[in-house]
């Protein structure tokens, strides 16, 4: 999984990617 550089890097946000 990869997460968007972009947004915000946050705890929330890469639970919700790496599901």
């Amino acid at each position: 999984w990869k997460w968007k550089a972009d947004s915000k890097p946050g705890p929330r946000h890469k639970l919700e990617t790496e599901k």
